[in-house]
């Protein structure tokens, strides 16, 4: 310099504009700056796929046999899961039968328990009541009246709530009136049946029956038909002195 003083030093951005010159617009420094960005964006990425893939550098071969082994393991578990489904299902199906045959068993037991006596039961029916004041209705006539409400479909039978009426009641004569099954009764006798309403009533009304003969003993009787007849009364099997179950 003529006046022997040193220039001063230019920072990096001016020598940046320099370099592009007067004639650089602001756009163009814009559009350079983003190009820079995306260069760096791409070379991160690269730099992140070749970290990140395991097998990148592995060759064709590799990758061929890692890929069958992988698609054998899958058939093997799709196989074990098949397996284990119809395995499911078959103790499904077992577990359904087996509970469809308890139930089916239970409702066979209710029923025969009702038929035998040993079950309480409820259901429609008739109340058929035997006044007899002068003491003249004997067994056989109860024994005829049990015998029409049997063929008229009767199911379930108790006499004077004491005594549940089955195939092996007995019904004998006792001074004070009838026994049934070893329980001492007396008039009035009161059946308590369970069955189809309208043929017991038939049975026990009709010309020559069971109201015939107890009138002509100078007795009554009163026949009720009912919706809701509880019988609670139970009779204890005896167990059979000879008989066993046949095989």
């Amino acid at each position: 310099m003529a006046d022997g003083k040193k220039a001063p030093l230019k920072t990096g951005r001016q020598r940046l504009l320099k370099a592009f010159g007067p004639s650089v617009s602001r756009g163009r420094m814009v559009v350079g700056l983003l190009l820079a960005i995306l260069g760096f964006l791409a070379i991160v990425q690269i730099q992140t796929l070749n970290d990140d893939t395991e097998f990148a550098g592995a060759r064709r071969e590799d990758l061929i046999t890692f890929l069958d082994t992988l698609e054998a393991a899958s058939r093997s578990a799709q196989s074990d899961i098949d397996n284990l489904e119809a395995r499911r299902d078959s103790l499904r199906d077992a577990s359904d039968r087996r509970s469809a045959a308890i139930n089916e068993a239970e409702q066979q037991a209710d029923a025969l328990g009702v038929l035998a006596g040993t079950a309480p039961a409820t259901g429609p029916g008739v109340i058929v009541t035997i006044n007899d004041p002068g003491d003249d209705v004997t067994s056989g006539t109860l024994l005829n009246a049990l015998e029409e409400m049997r063929n008229a479909g009767a199911e379930a039978i108790e006499v004077n709530n004491k005594v549940r009426v089955v195939a092996q009641t007995s019904l004998v004569d006792t001074e004070g009136g009838v026994a049934a099954g070893g329980v001492e009764l007396g008039s009035p006798y009161v059946f308590e049946v369970i069955g189809p309403p309208d043929d017991l009533e038939t049975a026990m009304s009709f010309p020559g029956g069971l109201t015939d003969e107890v009138e002509e003993l100078q007795g009554t009787v009163a026949i009720k038909r009912s919706d809701d007849i509880n019988i609670a009364s139970l009779h204890r099997p005896e167990t059979p002195e000879y008989a066993r179950p046949a095989d």
